[in-house]
């Protein structure tokens, strides 16, 4: 049950129950009224004899429907001004999301949402569909999603709280999803409630349909064009350099050539599966699937995504030959004409002098950034790139470049194979000069075009629709508002991204994260307190800290150290 202070877990026995606010109020609660089908009127009374909110009488009033409960609550407290408000409550049994009275429209499930429990920290909900993961912490499944109620079910698979589950439930409220988290240790009775939120990502039209991927082409089992190669160079979060061994590649890292993996060859035709096997810190097996297709180049995969349970984990890239005896990228180095301003790889210094905007726009659009060998590749090549991803990479490092002529055409071969980002290129072209004389009405018509199929382009369709000074694409305050709400719900992750690449932006960043997350002379590990446990002290004994004891002791030796050594960093980069 959730009301304006805070969650509490009523659990009745012969319709009697002794319930404790998160304010530490203990009241006696006893059911007047109660539906014995799935709809109709609930009414609770409530008396606190003891605790801090002795001699409070009120009553809950509402309507049940299926697992949900909403109405009004009114109080008296001697002494005090009568209060009252609204609550609601989610009926707990693990049936939950099957009551069918309750039932509403089935809605898309998000392939993300930001769960966050209420007083405690926020963390990113991956779905694929009915099941889904948090990175390194749990894995989560879809009971319910329709236009009234959310059911999710989360079971913990890592660290100190291997073995505990949740579930969550909600109640949709416009763009938001609000109601409880019961916790319990596996198999045993629940040990904790706790209100948590997450906002709902918006609909946006229909997008246009897709390239071939790799989950419908048929051609998938086609013979390969080329053997697996002798050796081969693949970057995901690390990289590695393989040596094919037999049905297998050896796989050394690159930055700590003593440690070797083993990469099974689980198919070689059009289609490539590599699969190797890690260890996690529990020690548990985890297979990682490496997934995608032979280039028409014959010296890449592309469309690289790595698996892990069903689930894609992250994208990578593979290459060998000429693609990986390419010569390497100048590395990343302050401009000289824009000290604070970090050029990427290969960036000239005119990239220094264009505006954050577009420099975000630059680097964001980059997937993984061209390996060496596809960094160079001239316009004649076009041809011979069928990923639209690999197109765009081009495009933006040969802008980064100052190579105008070479980042339209590869901009235009991105456009070709449906890619948004590739219109958003050569629209953003059209404000830039990149096509001739900059005409900026065109290039507002361009985003106008792309719309919500491109968060990007809605930025810049914003300012557009704000600061337009040429009549051929006038100012509208409306249109402005509406792309500033969509902005609100999709455009956070793209808006952080400006100024990242400006060296002082990202060492103030730093220092702040540092300032408020300082360290601590409690003796206990400076993580964040997420979970309940039976234990009111819990926080401490699992090694987490709660949010109290951020305030008693900061230690001003090690945080001027750390922040002295955030500097020195940033210092040093040349």
């Amino acid at each position: 049950m959730c009301e304006g202070d805070g969650c509490s877990r009523w659990e009745f026995t012969s319709n009697q129950a002794t319930a404790t606010w998160p304010d530490g109020a203990i009241g006696n609660l006893s059911i007047v009224e109660f539906p014995s089908s799935n709809t109709g009127l609930v009414t609770i009374h409530r008396k606190d004899d003891t605790g801090v909110g002795k001699g409070i009488e009120g009553t809950y009033t509402g309507t049940r429907k299926g697992a949900i409960v909403k109405g009004e609550v009114s109080w008296k407290w001697p002494g005090h001004p009568d209060g009252h408000g609204d609550w609601f409550a989610v009926i707990m049994a693990d049936d939950v999301h099957m009551v069918p009275d309750a039932a509403g429209k089935p809605m898309p499930i998000p392939s993300s949402l930001v769960g966050c429990e209420d007083g405690r920290a926020c963390g990113a909900w991956l779905l694929n569909g009915k099941v889904g993961i948090i990175p390194g912490q749990a894995n989560l499944t879809v009971e319910r999603f329709d236009d009234s109620l959310i059911a999710v079910r989360r079971n913990e698979v890592a660290g100190t709280l291997n073995g505990m589950e949740a579930l969550y439930v909600g109640i949709r409220s416009g763009k938001e999803v609000r109601g409880v988290a019961v916790w319990k240790w596996s198999g045993q009775p629940p040990v904790g409630v706790v209100g948590w939120h997450a906002d709902l990502p918006q609909p946006s039209p229909p997008l246009p349909p897709p390239p071939p991927t790799i989950a419908y082409r048929p051609e998938l089992d086609g013979p390969a064009p080329v053997p697996p190669p002798k050796t081969m160079h693949i970057c995901a979060r690390t990289c590695e350099t393989l040596t094919l061994e037999g049905n297998h590649y050896s796989g050394v890292l690159d930055d700590n050539p003593k440690i070797a993996e083993n990469f099974k060859i689980a198919k070689w035709k059009r289609q490539v599966i590599l699969e190797k096997i890690q260890k996690d810190d529990e020690g548990r097996a985890r297979v990682l699937s490496y997934q995608g297709l032979i280039a028409d180049s014959h010296d890449r995969l592309r469309e690289g995504q790595l698996f892990e349970d069903n689930l894609v984990i992250n994208e990578f890239r593979a290459t060998w030959g000429n693609a990986r005896s390419a010569p390497d990228l100048p590395p990343a180095h302050r401009s000289k004409t824009h000290p604070n301003i970090l050029l990427p790889p290969g960036a000239s210094e005119k990239y220094a002098s264009y505006d954050a905007h577009v420099r975000a726009e630059l680097m964001a659009l980059s997937w993984q950034g061209p390996d060496s060998y596809d960094a160079r590749r001239p316009c004649k090549d076009v041809s011979l790139i069928t990923d639209p991803r690999v197109a765009v990479d081009i495009s933006t490092f040969a802008y980064r470049a100052d190579e105008v002529e070479r980042g339209n055409c590869w901009a235009v071969r991105a456009a070709e194979l449906h890619s948004s980002d590739g219109e958003m290129l050569v629209a953003l072209g059209w404000f830039m000069g990149w096509h001739g004389k900059a005409d900026a009405a065109r290039g507002c018509k361009a985003m106008e075009s792309i719309g919500t199929r491109n968060v990007w382009a809605m930025i810049v369709l914003r300012d557009c629709y704000y600061g337009s000074t040429d009549p051929g694409f006038p100012q509208d305050a409306a249109k402005e508002e509406q792309v500033e709400q969509w902005l609100d719900a999709n455009g956070e992750h793209a808006l952080s991204q400006l100024g990242y690449d400006d060296l002082d932006v990202k060492r103030q960043v730093e220092r702040q994260r540092v300032l408020d997350n300082p360290p601590m002379r409690t003796g206990y590990s400076t993580k964040f307190c997420q979970h309940i446990a039976a234990d009111p002290n819990s926080c401490k004994t699992t090694g987490f800290y709660s949010v109290e004891d951020k305030d008693k002791s900061i230690d001003l030796i090690e945080l001027q150290r750390r922040l002295r050594e955030i500097d020195e960093k940033y210092q040093a980069i040349e």
